[in-house]
Parts: structure tokens; sequence; C-alpha cells
């Protein structure tokens, strides 16, 4: 997973799928053949994946050469060091090798808060919920509680949004 997601840029399922394929067919996907390839052909391989070659090409000598040290992988804090690993994606590396059930929620995604705006928040809002009355909120209902749990940004960011995106 930490080989994929700098196969392509921009990060996409198809640029991603065909960096991988590319680097698997030039270089290899294993840890020693990474760092033992030559940069042209690290870069030949990363060119079917998007743009920024040598960035992207860098990173992946980076993230092999600390595979290759033994580097914990299990471990949440050590993933977050590696080139471009977030708390997102250390959480879905995380659930998807089944080292820890987390709930890896996308929050960085932008359809998050579109989701959010356009469905209640809570089951229990729907009953509560009287579209165009005092009581309504962005959520479809204050009844229930669960649009104060949000904080005041988070609140406002969500009016500014289309409803129903």
């Amino acid at each position: 997973m930490l080989i994929g997601q700098t196969c392509g840029y921009p990060a996409s399922e198809d640029a991603c799928a065909k960096g991988w394929a590319a680097l698997s067919r030039e270089v290899g996907i294993t840890a020693d053949a990474i760092v033992a390839a030559p940069k042209a052909k690290l870069l030949r391989a990363m060119r079917a994946g998007g743009i920024v070659l040598e960035l992207r090409a860098e990173r992946l000598v980076a993230i092999a050469s600390r595979v290759k040290e033994g580097a914990d992988l299990r471990s949440r804090k050590v993933l977050k060091t590696f080139p471009t690993i977030g708390d997102p994606v250390a959480d879905h590396i995380l659930l998807f090798t089944r080292v820890e059930p987390i709930a890896a929620v996308p929050s960085n995604a932008v359809q998050v808060p579109f989701r959010l705006r356009s469905k209640p928040l809570m089951p229990s809002c729907r009953a509560k919920s009287r579209p165009g009355s005092a009581r309504t909120s962005f959520c479809g209902a204050t009844a229930c509680g669960a649009t104060a749990k949000l904080s005041a940004s988070a609140r406002a960011s969500m009016r500014s949004l289309p409803r129903g995106a």
C-alpha cells in the first residue's frame, strides 16, 4: 500500500494502477528491487503513473529504504513518518492490513461534507425532521442534538455547501 499510493499522481485509481503495473514490469515491487534500480529506470516506470516523476521516484526509494531497514509498519506513529502518509492513510493501512480494526473514515475526502449536509446525521433525526420548520438545521433536525456536536466552524462550512449534492 505504501508503494501503490506513490505510483500515481495526481492520485487516482487509474493513475496508481498504471504506475503500479509499470513499476512491477520494469523494476519490481520489492524493497530490494526499488532500492537497487537505477534512477533512469525508476523514472521511466513512474512516467506511466502521471506527473512529478522525480519526486515520486525519490519517495519510492525513501519508502523502500525504510522498509528494507526494518521499519515497524504496524505502528501508526512510524507510518506517519513516511512521505505523504498522514492520519487518514495510516488508518487505512492499519485497517486493510488487518493490524488494527480502526474506523478508517475518509475525513479528508471532499464528498463527506456533502453527504452530511444532504442526509440526517443520525437515524433519530429522520423522525424529528420537519423541512422548513424552525427546528430544522442543515442535518434535517436540531432536536436530536446531533448538530450541537459539530464545531462552530464545521457548522459554518456546511451552511455554505449546496443542499442535496
